[in-house]
């Protein structure tokens, strides 16, 4: 079934890149793709690590502020969760695929699968943005940290999207099967009112005392016992990005890892 999958992932990846390129008969299309392709060169030929102040690049900061970053993107995906539309099927994929033998978990898989072509073309273009020296074994390292968090991400949005339709479609009976999920969302929400309870007034008190104090406030919310609590799955799926080593990056991606099955399993029993 694997074959078959491969085969009709690569004949339709072929064929639109065909479409793309017959596109390019056009002027608008040819002068965009060269306009494009001259960026991309010059950002990976000529783009040099900036000097950056030392406490920017510590990872005690930068793993916290990505970690938020990441859990903005999450909530977004709670709100506006529109993701199920990846599972939706082309006419030419419904004629191959639905007379075939094939379970409703595997054509999940088969869609899952595809979706990893947009993944590796977003893990290669931030590899090599944000790889000071890109052809190393530290950016072979950084694309896998890469990996781990876009696949996370993207079957997180899924979930979301599929917990968010059962319920308006559903209502009740629908929150007894996601009972689960619903129960995570609601330790979440509390762990953010905990957060927002705790780091509420410092912030307050610095954003008025100037810029330099509420950065200072912002960082001591970072560190505290609530944050840390809240943040340390976002924590763990962004820990391979700022390893400093392989070993450390080997132990972070343990925990990454597990993070992304658990996903995964997610997922498929999700639309179950």
């Amino acid at each position: 079934m694997i074959e078959t999958f491969a085969y009709l992932i690569g004949r339709s990846a072929r064929n639109r890149l065909a479409r793309q390129l017959r596109r390019l008969r056009q002027p608008r299309y040819s002068v965009a793709l060269a306009a494009g392709l001259a960026y991309i060169w010059f950002i990976i030929a000529f783009q040099r690590p900036g000097p950056l102040a030392p406490e920017v690049l510590e990872a005690r900061w930068l793993e916290p502020a990505v970690a938020v970053a990441v859990a903005a993107l999450i909530a977004w995906a709670w709100i506006f969760a529109v993701e199920r539309r990846v599972l939706a099927f082309t006419p030419a994929e419904v004629t191959f695929l639905f007379p075939a033998p094939i379970s409703r978990r595997q054509l999940i898989h088969f869609k899952l699968l595809r979706r990893q072509l947009v993944i590796l073309v977003n893990t290669l273009v931030w590899t090599l943005l944000l790889s000071p020296r890109r052809f190393d074994a530290s950016a072979w390292l950084r694309a896998g940290g890469f990996w781990v968090l876009f696949t996370t991400l993207s079957l997180h949005r899924l979930a979301a999207s599929y917990v968010r339709t059962s319920l308006s479609a559903h209502g009740l009976s629908a929150a007894r099967r996601r009972v689960v999920s619903l129960a995570v969302l609601a330790l979440v929400l509390l762990g953010a009112v905990w957060v927002a309870s705790e780091a509420w007034a410092p912030l307050a008190a610095g954003w008025n005392a100037g810029i330099g104090p509420f950065l200072a406030a912002i960082g001591a919310a970072l560190e505290l016992p609530a944050t840390r609590v809240v943040l340390a799955p976002f924590r763990a799926m962004i820990r391979p990005l700022v390893a400093e080593s392989a070993g450390e990056w080997l132990g972070a991606m343990g925990s990454a890892l597990v993070i992304l099955a658990l996903h995964y399993i997610w997922v498929v029993r999700s639309d179950a």
